[in-house]
């Protein structure tokens, strides 16, 4: 019985070490869902702290340049936790995402801010209107 702790201990710290530092890129090769809206560009990092140079949705890039970080100790409670910040097109946002077990995404301090004029022409509004936009949630 006191020989199987060290033995446990040590197969989940390689667990957590192959899980945190895998490369990205490899990873999100062999997981990433056929025929996803959703897909990332240029994939650098690990799990653990990385970055994509775009996200694309439907064909559009929708954020450049994302980066997070990832809250190891959250996975102790079966939630993948990640604070992120990305921009495009005038758009700059940052906030803090939590994926627990049990399915779903949920946001919280989400900030986002820039101009008007490409999010009209994200929804396909052509409108004559300009200015800033801000956005706060917590």
């Amino acid at each position: 019985m006191k020989k199987r702790w060290p033995i446990l201990l040590g197969v989940l710290v390689f667990l957590y070490a192959l899980v945190m530092y895998a490369p990205l890129a490899v990873v999100y090769g062999y997981l990433k869902p056929e025929g996803s809206p959703v897909e990332l560009l240029g994939i650098a990092g690990t799990p653990k702290q990385g970055s994509a140079a775009g996200v694309v949705v439907r064909g559009e890039t929708a954020v450049r340049d994302l980066r997070w970080t990832m809250s190891s100790w959250q996975l102790l409670i079966g939630r993948a936790a990640f604070d992120f910040s990305g921009s495009g097109d005038g758009l700059v946002l940052e906030g803090h995402a939590a994926l627990p077990i049990t399915g779903g995404v949920r946001l919280s301090n989400l900030r986002a801010s820039g101009s008007v004029k490409p999010l009209l022409a994200a929804l396909k509004l052509f409108l004559p209107i300009d200015g800033q936009l801000g956005l706060d949630a917590q």
